[in-house]
């Protein structure tokens, strides 16, 4: 099954530069991990990392950790992060790729099956299936432990909001659901194994 994995990266130094050198003695830019899907990483406001992936299984990601992220990161200074892993709901592929533009994450607080049945219902009015909103790159949704989390990738901050105006307000509204907690992150890199497997 797939699964998100959250990883945040205390304050450091310089921790962009040093993400870079692991990343490109890594050699996954234009060439990702096996089991890779997506990755974004963003600058977070404590002087730290946000780094949000999709992999397609618990064990590719394990197994690249022990292998690649730990020493590597040792070795160019990052901290231990803390890691977050929660099944993958649901994925929709936007269009084309970025390596920066907007991340998002969007927390849904409350029951999680109610919020699940909510999310469904949704993205059914919306038909975000068929027809992805101008400027999503990758949309990733998971249960967690208060209720259900979004991860996107866009463009600009400029193409979600007119998302959320044009389309997600009304949607929400129409069936109930709760406001989400929404952060926002200046996208620094992304890793996309959708551009070497042609989707």
């Amino acid at each position: 099954m797939a699964v998100s994995v959250v990883l945040r990266f205390p304050k450091v130094d310089n921790a962009t530069d040093r993400y870079d050198r692991v990343v490109e003695e890594m050699g996954v830019q234009d060439n990702p991990a096996k089991g890779a899907v997506y990755h974004w990483c963003a600058p977070s406001p404590d002087g730290g990392l946000l780094i949000c992936d999709v992999w397609e299984t618990r064990a590719d990601f394990d197994k690249f950790a022990e292998e690649q992220i730990a020493p590597l990161g040792q070795k160019h200074g990052l901290p231990q992060p803390q890691i977050e892993f929660n099944d993958i709901y649901k994925t929709i592929n936007g269009s084309g790729s970025s390596r920066h533009g907007t991340g998002v994450l969007l927390e849904f607080k409350g029951n999680t099956d109610d919020l699940v049945r909510a999310y469904d219902d949704i993205n059914e009015r919306m038909g975000v299936d068929q027809s992805p909103p101008q400027g999503l790159i990758f949309h990733s949704s998971m249960k967690t432990s208060n209720g259900l989390r979004a991860i996107d990738h866009w463009a600009s901050r400029q193409d979600f909001d007119r998302f959320v105006q044009t389309r997600l307000s009304e949607a929400l509204e129409s069936t109930g659901a709760p406001q989400p907690e929404v952060s926002f992150y200046d996208v620094h890199n992304t890793v996309d194994a959708r551009k070497t497997a042609g989707v």
